[in-house]
């Protein structure tokens, strides 16, 4: 665990957050699957690392993150997110 702003994540979550806040981006791909719903996944661009699910939303649920509003419905369904 990692504390910053009185905020405590896990050491994964604190790494998408270093990755984005060295000038990466974090991106949400949806692949579909067929017969069930989309599998939501997420990388970091511009190498193609792939975050889990999970610690991906975890970092953007923390604050450090602004979404770039670059989906259907603005911030709601960004598909990329920045340092904050």
């Amino acid at each position: 665990m990692r504390e910053e702003n009185g905020i405590r994540l896990p050491k994964r979550v604190w790494n998408i957050i270093d990755q984005v806040r060295d000038g990466n981006r974090l991106c949400k791909f949806l692949r579909p699957i067929q017969g069930l719903e989309d599998d939501t996944q997420f990388f970091i661009e511009p190498h193609g690392y792939r975050v889990a699910t999970k610690s991906a939303q975890e970092a953007i649920a923390s604050g450090f993150l602004q979404a770039q509003g670059d989906g259907l419905f603005g911030e709601e369904t960004s598909q990329t997110w920045i340092a904050a």
